[in-house]
């Protein structure tokens, strides 16, 4: 968008996007986009201002003219989504217009005269905004996703030195190239408390969270609403109301899939797992994760299981030397055992079989704990393999198949190697 800077004659400043109004509306009264579409059609101000959009020529002009209160001729878009967002966001609305909404466009592409609109009897009676707040002089851009702010940053002319008044330095300061360069993979979504749904609020106070729950985090939606329209199975809850939602419900579900998401047996994720990791994706929310900081893994090597914490990593080390010990007490158990092993005098017949049995079991077995010393992720299945063609060195009385030999080392297998799998082929 280069060359739109040197267009001159652009007067988008003059300007407030259906986006931009519905959504500092939202902010300065505490209210969802529902509420403020139903008192701005409640008070006829679609009919009162024109409509305005940006042509192919990239100026804001208007497609409808009032004619009075209640009348208009031309193509009155600003009204035609509002009475889209007052008709499907009554019962489940949104505290802003957000990127992902199907009405986002529209909103973001329609227009009002700026002035008209904070000097209407209906605006100036919530008392919300200033008398400077009225004026261009004032120059309060309400900036909501990053989208919105590379256009305006192309959107401004460049300031004529007989404008001086208009185009002040802190202004021309805060739309300069250094402040409005955005990195667009960061979600910079860190949330005013005075900004926070209430509900959101009273959320962050729980210790578990359920996937929904966690999700809202992400969509600010009502939890118990959105609950419920799942229960009930209810068509509303779909990808044209809720995409955010649906989409916030994958990132969590995604999350829990690559371990960087922990979740109890109960389907439940705890606080600190889901306040990590919000955290690391830039999703801060003040009163719930905005006070955690890196942790320094310098000590700990490099994890591999998600993103867990110094302490939870400490608890996984002390666990597997406290297996690793009982391992080699095990092993010297055997070793023991194998050296008091002689060969039977005056045995005979059944004896004899037994006792030799026994001497090839108990070579097995050391001979396999040895092994999973070195390595106890070798499922038990591939160390009879292993240990059956070791012992057969030194045997012919071998039995026909390895199943006998995964059932003589099982008494020493580590937990990490008994887990279900295809057993070797010894050929």
């Amino acid at each position: 968008m280069g060359l739109l800077n040197l267009i001159k004659e652009d007067e988008s400043l003059k300007f407030i996007s259906l986006k931009e109004a519905i959504n500092l509306l939202a902010e300065k009264t505490n209210s969802n986009i529902y509420e403020v579409s139903a008192y701005l059609l409640n008070k006829n101000v679609p009919c009162q201002l024109d409509s305005h959009a940006r042509q192919n020529n990239y100026r804001i002009e208007a497609t409808s003219s009032s004619m009075d209160e209640t009348h208009w001729y031309g193509e009155n878009h600003c009204s035609f989504w509002l009475n889209y967002i007052a008709e499907n966001c009554k019962h489940y609305p949104s505290f802003r217009v957000g990127v992902s909404a199907k009405y986002n466009k529209g909103c973001e592409e329609n227009f009002w005269n700026r002035a008209d609109f904070l000097n209407l009897e209906c605006i100036k009676d919530l008392n919300v905004f200033s008398a400077e707040d009225t004026t261009i002089a004032k120059k309060q851009m309400c900036i909501w996703d990053t989208n919105y702010l590379n256009i305006l940053k192309n959107d401004v002319p460049n300031p004529d030195p007989a404008d001086s008044d208009l185009f002040d330095s802190s202004f021309t300061n805060y739309l300069n190239e250094s402040d409005l360069t955005i990195d667009q993979e960061i979600n910079t979504t860190k949330q005013v408390e005075t900004q926070l749904p209430p509900h959101i609020k009273i959320l962050a106070m729980n210790d578990y969270f359920t996937v929904i729950e966690s999700a809202c985090f992400i969509s600010f939606d009502e939890p118990e609403k959105i609950q419920a329209y799942v229960d009930s199975g209810d068509f509303t809850y779909d990808a044209w109301r809720y995409g955010e939602h649906i989409q916030a419900v994958k990132v969590i579900e995604n999350g829990i899939r690559a371990n960087n998401l922990d979740i109890e047996n109960d389907g439940m994720i705890p606080r600190t797992s889901l306040q990590r990791f919000l955290f690391d994706r830039n999703h801060v929310i003040t009163g719930f994760n905005d006070n955690l900081s890196l942790p320094d893994q310098s000590r700990y090597g490099s994890p591999t299981i998600g993103h867990a914490l110094p302490v939870d990593y400490q608890k996984q080390r002390d666990k597997l030397k406290k297996e690793n010990d009982q391992l080699k007490a095990r092993i010297s158990e055997l070793e023991s055992r194998q050296n008091d092993i002689t060969e039977p005098v005056g045995l005979n017949g059944i004896h004899a079989i037994n006792q030799h049995k026994s001497d090839l079991q108990g070579m097995a077995r050391v001979i396999a704990s040895k092994k999973w010393a070195d390595n106890n992720t070798v499922l038990i299945g591939e160390m009879a393999d292993t240990v059956y063609r070791e012992v057969a060195q030194y045997t012919t009385d071998m039995p026909e198949t390895t199943d006998t030999v995964k059932n003589w080392i099982r008494p020493v297998a580590p937990v990490t190697a008994q887990k279900r799998g295809r057993p070797a082929n010894k050929n």
